[in-house]
């Protein structure tokens, strides 16, 4: 149990309480983020890094060359 100070009149309030006892205002809820709702971002920003990576390595330019060549 951890002591936040209230938002409306400064007084310490648990974190575990409804209201503060002071002037009872109701704490405001921290918004936790959601670990899949990052994942699919996550995964999708690794796809391109590797692609970034693999597709600028010597053999991915000599292929590429070798395909405007047969074009």
């Amino acid at each position: 149990m951890a002591l936040n100070p209230c938002y409306e009149c400064g007084s310490n309030i648990s974190t575990e309480a409804k209201s503060c006892p002071q002037c009872g205002a109701v704490p405001k809820k921290t918004k936790s983020t959601k670990w899949w709702l990052w994942a699919p971002l996550g995964l999708f920003v690794a796809f391109l890094a590797f692609g970034a990576v693999v597709g600028s390595s010597p053999e991915a330019k000599e292929r590429a060359q070798e395909r405007m060549a047969i074009e």
